[in-house]
């Protein structure tokens, strides 16, 4: 049975990733150096990330889920989401964009994305 478009419920307005990455770095009470020098990049390099200023590199996702001890397809998941909000400029239409993007997900995936 297709969705009907608003009946899929919206995400969180930005960065999925980076919020995930900055939620999960204080729940395992670690610095941000800490953390950069554990997965092997600079510190301004990783607050970067955690801002949204940088594109994290495919490198630094294994490390991360290791550290962290969650499933890497987790954090591949919300990279591919906040990708398809870029494409789909969100910022401009929010409302239709996160709805969108969730339709788009749930059809490549077979399963709605975890928000958070």
């Amino acid at each position: 049975m297709k969705e009907n478009f608003y009946d899929v419920p919206l995400l969180r307005p930005t960065g999925l990733l980076e919020n995930r990455l900055s939620s999960l770095r204080k729940s395992h009470r670690l610095y941000i150096d800490e953390v950069a020098t554990a997965i092997g990049c600079s510190r301004s390099y990783y607050q970067r990330l955690e801002s949204g200023k940088y594109h994290i590199k495919d490198e630094y996702l294994s490390p991360l889920a290791q550290l962290y001890h969650v499933d890497i397809e987790e954090l591949s998941d919300l990279l591919s989401l906040d990708e398809a909000r870029r494409m789909l400029g969100v910022k401009e239409n929010p409302e239709r964009g996160e709805r969108l993007v969730t339709i788009l997900y749930t059809q490549v995936f077979g399963r709605k994305p975890m928000v958070y």
